[in-house]
């Protein structure tokens, strides 16, 4: 397998259609790696999430390294992959959130078996406090 730097334009489109990053933590002698359904916005990988394990191990050490491919699509001997380290960071702002969450949503109708994220509406502000919107710089 030969390794290549992807070009600008290969990694936005990479970026653009794939749905899930993979997230490694590490804190207190212990790593967590897990998946989440994420939409790339402005420089910054967004998904939602609740708290638990990660959002405590980040809130010990926020960086994390990450990992995005296409190997769903393309099956494992032809993927392309993204690999790089950030800041996983809370999305405390509401109108950040606000407008992050459509764009979310949109996102997620790629979904093959028609799911569609049940996402709170301005109104119901309370509800997010069980999420959480994290930016993985």
């Amino acid at each position: 397998m030969a390794f290549k730097e992807l070009s600008r334009t290969e990694l936005e489109e990479l970026l653009s259609g794939e749905r899930v990053v993979r997230i490694g933590f590490e804190a207190n002698g212990e790593r967590y790696l897990l998946p989440l359904g994420f939409i790339s916005h402005r420089g910054a990988l967004y998904a939602m999430t609740t708290h638990g394990r990660k959002t405590r191990m980040a809130a010990v050490n926020p960086k994390v390294s990450f990992q995005i491919d296409t190997s769903a699509r393309t099956g494992p001997f032809s993927w392309h992959s993204v690999s790089g380290e950030g800041i996983f960071e809370i999305v405390t702002d509401f109108k950040e959130i606000e407008a992050i969450s459509p764009l979310l949503v949109r996102g997620f109708q790629i979904c093959r078996s028609g799911c569609r994220p049940s996402m709170p509406s301005s109104r119901s502000k309370a509800k997010w406090s069980s999420s959480a919107f994290v930016r993985p710089r």
